[in-house]
């Protein structure tokens, strides 16, 4: 693809600053970037440093210094930059069509310019949305529902009564719709409990690879619309997600979680079950949730509390060695302290 830097600017909303007619053919960052690519600078010294790379065009933000290069002044060059890579590099498409190797169960309904590939298996009753793609081995159990413009990538398996809705993305490896977590104990033994609800995956959710979505014990399981899984995160039966969150990897939700919209978690988090987090509230990497979180809070640390306090008791801990050893100079260390306790004997 083609295009100048004027045109890149009008589709961006930016405005040109140099040569509106120098020619783009592709993306990059600015440590690689040719002649012809565009790339972004977010800070004075990435702009400093853009200016000596060969780049055609530097995406910036409004108030970025002057360059030697042509600028493409923008409200953020981030989500500007996100969009010229969109430009130049769309989504990948497939032709329509169902490959030889691919089993379809009875009343299987599929709409317009469907791809099915090799080794699919859509069980009883299925429903497959137009131009949605289905690749290698991918198991579809019966009943299952899926939208419009979605994308399965090889070996994704959805059990029965799950619904996805439309322009959803799910990686290799995800497993929607498996058995909850549900066991009791009785008279020595442990009895499982039936897990009889269902998965309902809404609009534009993106799921990474190797995620467990379990099914509900009697409703449904909800990840809300436009909200993005990383991989390998685990959400347990009856949980239901909010709208537009953000979980990173290795996340791992327990049962009958309720998480608002706009909702952040950072990699390695842990919820404990039944607890409520508030909409957009910020959950830092590797903490605990052990009980609700209000709306907007931002937590920290294990158990999770407000990052404020969390990070002063870090500091706090983090200063307690130098303490120790000033108090024991000034003789007020512990006797039981071993280190005071050496400090004594050898004084005498």
């Amino acid at each position: 693809m083609r295009i100048t830097a004027r045109a890149l600017a009008a589709h961006v909303q930016g405005e040109v600053e140099g040569d509106g007619d120098i020619e783009l053919t592709g993306v990059a960052a600015i440590s690689n970037a040719a002649i012809g690519d565009v790339t972004f600078a977010d800070t004075t010294d990435s702009v400093t440093l853009a200016g000596t790379s060969a780049a055609g065009a530097v995406l910036v933000n409004r108030n970025a210094p002057q360059s030697s290069k042509t600028l493409i002044r923008v409200r953020s060059c981030r989500e500007a930059f996100a969009m010229a890579m969109m430009l130049f590099h769309p989504r990948e498409t497939y032709p329509p069509g169902i490959d030889p190797s691919a089993h379809l169960g009875d009343h299987v309904l599929r709409g317009q310019n469907v791809f099915i590939g090799p080794n699919v298996v859509l069980g009883r009753g299925a429903q497959i949305g137009d131009r949605t793609a289905i690749l290698a081995n991918c198991v579809i159990g019966d009943g299952v529902i899926l939208g419009a413009d979605c994308v399965l990538h090889p070996n994704v398996t959805v059990y029965p009564r799950v619904r996805i809705g439309a322009r959803v993305i799910i990686h290799s490896g995800t497993v929607i719709g498996s058995d909850g977590f549900g066991y009791l104990r009785h008279k020595g033994a442990t009895i499982k409990m039936p897990q009889i609800g269902g998965v309902v995956i809404e609009d534009d959710v993106e799921i990474g690879s190797n995620v467990s979505i379990d099914r509900a014990t009697l409703n449904a399981t909800v990840i809300g619309r436009g909200t993005k899984l990383d991989n390998q995160v685990q959400i347990a039966h009856n949980v239901i997600i909010g709208k537009d969150c953000l979980i990173a990897g290795q996340t791992g939700i327990s049962g009958s979680v309720r998480i608002g919209d706009g909702v952040t978690m950072g990699g390695r988090v842990g919820v404990v079950d039944h607890v409520e987090i508030g909409a957009n509230a910020r959950i830092g990497a590797v903490s605990l949730v052990t009980k609700d979180i209000p709306a907007g809070e931002v937590v920290w640390g294990v158990p999770a509390r407000p990052a404020r306090e969390a990070k002063r008791e870090s500091a706090a801990v983090r200063r307690l060695p130098a303490l120790l050893k000033a108090l024991r100079i000034k003789g007020l260390g512990s006797r039981e302290d071993p280190a005071a306790q050496d400090s004594d004997s050898t004084s005498a």
